[in-house]
């Protein structure tokens, strides 16, 4: 997702609560694995089935995090680091709220293809096809599930 950002807006956004500004005035990108973290992104710690990724703040910040977007009272970490941070009540929700804002301010036509199989090959193909009448873009790799799309 690119984003082009200030913190003070991002927090607005998300109804959170800016804990600690940015030193770097714009956000440009977001990540929710420290493992592809670029330095001067956000950091957005997600809670999963097998890992919760407040658990991971310290190392995004490590790498660079310009902004730490965690739950209430979790990312004292990142704090103490001189990170930015955001505090949310639920990061899902939060990266929703996000993806909500953005798709809203977009003017892009929009495909969504579902099934059982077939799925990565069918975009591929509606790609090369709509590329054909200007500008077009798809997920790269297979990124379908919630946080994916």
């Amino acid at each position: 997702m690119q984003l082009n950002i200030t913190d003070e807006r991002l927090a607005k956004i998300l109804g959170g609560v800016l804990a600690q500004k940015v030193q770097k005035h714009t956000l440009t990108s977001l990540s929710i694995d420290t493992r592809a973290m670029q330095k001067g992104q956000i950091y957005w710690a997600i809670k999963g089935h097998k890992h919760d990724g407040h658990d991971f703040i310290k190392d995004a910040v490590d790498k660079g995090a310009a902004l730490v977007i965690a739950e209430h009272g979790r990312a004292q970490e990142a704090i103490e680091a001189g990170a930015g941070v955001i505090e949310v009540s639920d990061t899902l929700l939060a990266l929703q709220t996000l993806a909500k804002y953005q798709r809203e301010r977009s003017h892009a036509r929009i495909a969504a293809i579902t099934g059982s199989n077939g799925k990565s090959t069918t975009k591929q193909m509606l790609l090369s096809i709509a590329s054909n009448a200007g500008k077009t873009a798809a997920n790269p790799g297979n990124l379908n599930n919630q946080i994916g799309v």
